[in-house]
């Protein structure tokens, strides 16, 4: 659980460093919280957020549109402020939080029961890679609210510079480019697992491109929801198609 991770000592919310990602110049904010259903309770939510956003190597029009398309806020016009979207989260969450559990907290002081209520949530968003003009955000989540495990999600947010607008397939890949491109990413599923017994858990062999894409130097990294190819210990699974298979279908 996040509260548990030793390189968090206390709630947090901070800029630090500059990168250089493609010819975009880039910054980091990092906010934790912790807190308790009640002031007393040992039963607590953790939240923690890193996101990386770019500050210089595009016009202020198209950073302002990659900033808030990474916050959730892609139709505004001015620029979000990301402590501000962060904190609104945070606070949406808890309360969310208190009113699912504090009637089974009250009724665990009653009854005398005891068991864990706790929550974690964890956010982290980073840009991956640039082909051409196009460049690529991923935002990885991992959720638990109780049971036996939590759950794990990649959404990749792909933006053009020029522009600052997301891009969709048919801005890539020719017209009828889902058949070909089905066939290598099913060639390639069997590829992203290390072990017999995992290719052997798959629910399917054969698979369709999915829309959620991340553009690398590489290639496309290509992901697929828990549950959509294989059991929930495999997470989300990501296949990888390096670009010398993809040049015949491409624009």
């Amino acid at each position: 659980m996040i509260k548990r991770l030793t390189a968090i000592a206390a709630a947090l919310a901070i800029m630090v460093g500059c990168a250089e990602k493609g010819s975009l110049k880039t910054e980091h904010f990092e906010s934790y919280f912790e807190q308790g259903i009640t002031e007393d309770s040992d039963d607590t939510i953790s939240i923690l957020v890193e996101l990386e956003y770019p500050v210089a190597g595009a016009s202020p029009e198209v950073l302002t549109k990659i900033r808030n398309t990474i916050l959730g806020y892609s139709s505004a016009k001015e620029t979000i402020n990301i402590e501000d979207a962060v904190n609104r989260y945070i606070k949406t969450r808890y309360e969310n939080y208190v009113e699912t559990n504090l009637p089974l907290y009250e009724e665990m002081q009653r009854e005398g029961d005891s068991y864990s209520l706790d929550w974690d949530d964890y956010i982290e968003g980073y840009f991956v890679g640039q082909y051409g003009d196009i460049v690529s955000y991923r935002l990885d989540t991992y959720s638990y609210s109780g049971g036996a495990h939590g759950s794990s999600g990649v959404n990749c947010i792909n933006i053009d510079l020029n522009t600052g607008n997301r891009v969709k397939d048919h801005d890539i890949f020719a017209q009828g480019f889902e058949t070909r491109l089905g066939e290598i990413l099913s060639k390639h599923l069997c590829d992203s697992f290390d072990r017999d017994k995992d290719r052997g858990s798959l629910f399917v062999t054969e698979i369709m491109p999915s829309a959620n894409y991340c553009m690398t130097s590489k290639g496309i990294d290509y992901f697929y929801e828990e549950y959509e190819v294989g059991p929930a210990y495999m997470g989300c699974v990501k296949v990888h198609v390096p670009w010398s298979e993809l040049t015949d279908i491409m624009k």
